[in-house]
């Protein structure tokens, strides 16, 4: 394992550490849409795990398919709290629905996606890395094990060379399906614009290299199909990957210019002057064309290759940052 540490944000105040007592430890939020194809495979999976001190948080988005039919056959052997369906919200308020939902009481809380399959030990490993330490702001996130539509292996995701607050603000690394928090971090977490189309596993993974710890485990922790229908979806191609790279900058232009903005806006008052005025310099040199050179010089920020690092510098010289 590799890790970036800090304590928390400078001069923020302490949470009181008593929470109402769960009856279970670990909390899998689950968001579900038309999943009947893979549902099975996947609650198979929790039910094959070695830690059992976990109960599911389920929100159905509005299926039309046989999606809640299948979670309500596994009523008697998982602990499934089914909550009430109603508009469709999409995967960012979906999960920040059944986060709030789910309460404080959890030491853990873990995100799931419908058609992953998730290793026996997976639970086991999260409650490791963040069951013991509750009350300090942890994210844990896990290597994935890409799978096609049946289950076969197709490779392995890369393994980061950077987990900082100068990565989060250009990339995420930490994919939602491996994701758990603290409960600290579930308690002190606000939530941005949502019509900024921000990731809630990016949200996280920026909140928690800016105010706590980072912990990235190599061994992967579940398999990931990779399939037409994946929300974002993931490739093992170098060239289809760069392109769909490529494309989504074009699709999300000021991706990266509304995430700085949001978390200043939510969190600015608590940041340490150095990633505070890294947020700033990023906004404010935009409006300009001497700024955005100056920037692409030398950019405050860095993503995991350095062929992207070379895109992002053109994107912000072009004014789409």
């Amino acid at each position: 394992m590799s890790l970036s540490e800090r304590s928390g944000f400078p001069g923020e105040k302490e949470k009181s550490a008593e929470c109402p007592v769960a009856d279970k430890s670990v909390a899998v939020l689950l968001a579900t849409f038309n999943g009947e194809k893979y549902l099975h495979e996947f609650l198979n999976s929790l039910c094959a795990q070695n830690y059992r001190d976990f109960c599911i948080y389920v929100r159905d988005d509005g299926s039309s398919d046989a999606t809640l039919d299948i979670v309500t056959e596994y009523e008697n052997e998982l602990d499934i709290r089914l909550l009430p369906g109603g508009e469709r919200l999409g995967a960012f308020q979906n999960f920040f629905q059944l986060l709030q939902v789910a309460g404080d009481g959890h030491a853990c809380y873990m995100l799931a996606d419908q058609d992953d399959y998730w290793y026996p030990d997976k639970i086991e490993r999260a409650w490791q890395a963040v069951g013991d330490c509750s009350e300090d702001i942890i994210l844990y996130c896990t290597r994935l094990e890409y799978a096609d539509a049946k289950l076969n292996s197709l490779g392995f995701s890369k393994i980061p060379r950077l987990l900082a607050f100068e990565n989060a603000v250009v990339e995420n690394i930490a994919s939602g399906c491996s994701i758990a928090i603290s409960r600290r971090v579930k308690r002190n977490l606000v939530i941005p614009d949502a019509r900024y189309s921000i990731a809630h596993d990016w949200w996280l993974y920026m909140y928690c290299s800016a105010a706590g710890k980072v912990i990235y485990d190599e061994r992967p922790s579940l398999q990931y199909r990779l399939h037409f229908s994946n929300t974002i979806g993931a490739t093992t191609s170098r060239l289809e990957e760069l392109k769909r790279r490529i494309q989504r900058h074009i699709k999300n232009e000021h991706i990266f210019l509304h995430l700085s903005q949001q978390f200043l806006l939510c969190y600015g008052h608590a940041l340490s002057q150095q990633h505070r005025d890294l947020l700033q310099n990023i906004i404010k040199n935009a409006q300009t064309l001497s700024g955005r050179l100056r920037m692409a010089l030398q950019p405050p920020f860095s993503r995991q290759r350095q062929i992207d690092n070379l895109i992002l510098r053109m994107i912000y010289l072009l004014g789409r940052f």
